[in-house]
């Protein structure tokens, strides 16, 4: 049984549009490139994922380091006042603070009843303070403590120095401090990571091209040389491009 020449269909390579003309998936070329683009894609998919979370844990303990260390300030300064009982300085001093620091949403001074002296929003000057419920982030030798708010504000957290003046215990300094500051540092890293590794990739991947095609043209120029000789076509020497083992 014979077949028609006309009729035999002989399966054709599949090709793709490379930056220097169609290249096939069979090239050395394009499998060169393909796979130096996976590595560096997965590399740095990696790489930014690692710096991220680097980048949002180092921002976190910057926020909560700066409020610990407000706080204490705050406690330090209060001590003198509340022993003249000089609500009007400390009204000032709490007001000045919150004013300069809009991601505070609140400063208590309270005394040893928890009662509070001053408070940042007037109205609740005289109320007894419930302590904070949440989980304890941190907690300092002198009696500081850093706690996440669960209510009302869960996006938040408090942190509560003690107030001493001449070793007595005249009450401690509550701050609530808005972790929407923190999403907002976040965000900020985010992009800067960003627009970093699309650089890098950017450039990695131009690399990765021009590696490809310096690898595949000696062997490109070499198997055209064989045909040619096999045809008894090629009359000029092959072009040497290195002196190693693929020129």
């Amino acid at each position: 049984m014979s077949i028609s020449e006309d009729r035999l269909e002989f399966p054709r390579k599949r090709r793709f549009l490379g930056p220097l003309g169609p290249m096939s998936f069979s090239s050395i070329r394009a499998r060169t490139t393909l796979t130096v683009l996976l590595l560096l894609s997965g590399t740095i998919v990696v790489s930014y994922a690692i710096s991220l979370r680097i980048m949002n844990d180092h921002i976190r303990k910057e926020i909560v380091k700066r409020a610990e260390s407000l706080g204490r300030s705050i406690a330090s300064a209060a001590g003198y006042n509340l022993i003249l009982k000089d609500l009007l300085a400390l009204d000032n001093m709490v007001y000045k603070i919150k004013e300069s620091n809009p991601d505070i949403t609140s400063i208590a001074i309270l005394g040893p009843d928890k009662k509070a002296v001053v408070h940042s929003d007037v109205d609740r000057a005289g109320e007894i303070m419930e302590p904070a419920v949440g989980r304890v982030i941190t907690r300092g030798t002198d009696g500081t403590w850093i706690q996440e708010v669960a209510a009302p504000a869960p996006a938040s957290f408090a942190v509560e120095s003690p107030i001493a003046f001449m070793s007595r215990d005249l009450g401690s300094v509550v701050l609530n401090v808005d972790w929407s500051v923190l999403s907002a540092a976040q965000a900020e890293a985010r992009h800067k990571l960003l627009g970093i590794f699309a650089v890098i990739l950017a450039l990695g991947a131009a690399s990765g091209i021009m590696l490809s095609m310096s690898l595949a043209r000696p062997v490109k120029e070499l198997a055209s040389g064989v045909e040619e000789l096999k045809r008894g076509k090629r009359s000029k020497p092959l072009r040497v491009y290195s002196a190693d083992e693929l020129g």
